[in-house]
């Protein structure tokens, strides 16, 4: 079994980021991986193709962290404001 970061790279066995790893399964044996969970509810999903970006996503994120780093976010329900009164 391989696992791999959604940001690239190997992961060991109880490596995870933000919550979340890729795991090649081969459909009957339980991966070591999630054997070592504890117990709870997971939401499994197959993921057939990684998505790519586009290049100006990729800036978008970019740009967003370099904001975030440099202290110029805002708040969770501000964010959440603006979205809902766009929809």
């Amino acid at each position: 079994m391989r696992i791999e970061s959604p940001i690239g790279g190997s992961l060991g066995q109880n490596d995870v980021i933000s919550g979340m790893a890729v795991i090649d399964w081969n459909g009957s044996d339980v991966p070591e991986a999630l054997r070592h969970l504890p117990a709870g509810r997971y939401v499994v999903e197959p993921l057939d193709q990684q998505p790519s970006l586009s290049t100006d996503e990729e800036d978008g994120l970019i740009q967003a962290l370099a904001s975030l780093q440099a202290g110029q976010g805002i708040e969770h329900e501000q964010v959440r404001s603006r979205v809902l009164k766009r929809a």
